[in-house]
This record gives C-alpha cells, structure tokens and sequence, in this order.
C-alpha cells in the first residue's frame, strides 16, 4: 500500500500545476497548455489505485476521504502543491484521533469507521456549509 501511495501521491504532485490549472475549467487549462484529457486519465488512474490500495490494506473507513481534502484546502488553499500533501496529512490525523477516540477513550472499543463517521458527518456538513 506505501508503494502505491507514495508513487501515485509523488506523480500528482508533480502535476499540480495541470491540476490547478483543470480547477479553472477544461477550457482555461487546455488554453493554458494542459493536455487534459491526459491529465484526466492520470487523475484517474492515480485516484483509482490510491482508493483500492488504501481500501484493500484497511477496509472501508467512512468520511476520512471527505472529511480530510475539505479541510486541507479549507485552511492551506486551493493550490493543489499544498493542499494534496496536507489532505494526506490530514487524513492520517484524522483516523488516528479515530482510532485513539476508539481503543483508548470508549471502553467498548467501538470499531473506527463508527467514530469516523459519528464525528465526520457532522464536521462535513460544517466545512460545506461556511462560505468563503
């Protein structure tokens, strides 16, 4: 799984540039000199593998996915050079305080991805309802 997310991560972060271009509109980033139905397929290809391998090695663990990239580029931007690496910091924040909430905090040892979404969904609909 380290193998596919650091490979995958290291190839669009060295596209973020396309990336930000692609968040100003097919049209603008094809203007701009960005092949974008390559790109597409990149993003694609990269999200895809990321997705199952992270899966695959943990199981299904509800709302970090969402919760994480909001959140990243909610605070350090919209530039995909620092808000990609952040929601992968985020991301592992997150599960960890899960995980801590989960075998430390409640006594029963609830499974993570209850926690995850017991404090994800409310955060979600927080983050994607403030404008601005």
């Amino acid at each position: 799984m380290l193998v596919v997310l650091i490979i995958c991560g290291a190839i669009l972060i060295l596209r973020s540039r396309g990336l930000n271009a692609i968040a100003l509109g097919e049209e603008t980033a094809e203007r701009l000199g960005v092949d974008t139905k390559s790109m597409r397929r990149v993003i694609l290809l990269c999200g895809t593998a990321m997705t199952a391998a992270a899966v695959g090695s943990t199981g299904i663990i509800a709302f970090v996915g969402l919760i994480s990239p909001h959140i990243a580029r909610r605070y350090l931007g919209v530039d995909w050079r620092y808000s990609l690496p952040g929601s992968f910091l985020i991301g592992g924040i997150v599960l960890l305080a899960a995980d801590a909430i989960s075998q430390r905090i409640l006594s029963d040892g609830l499974p993570v991805g209850i926690i995850t979404a017991l404090l994800g969904a409310p955060l979600l609909m927080v983050l994607l309802g403030k404008k601005g």
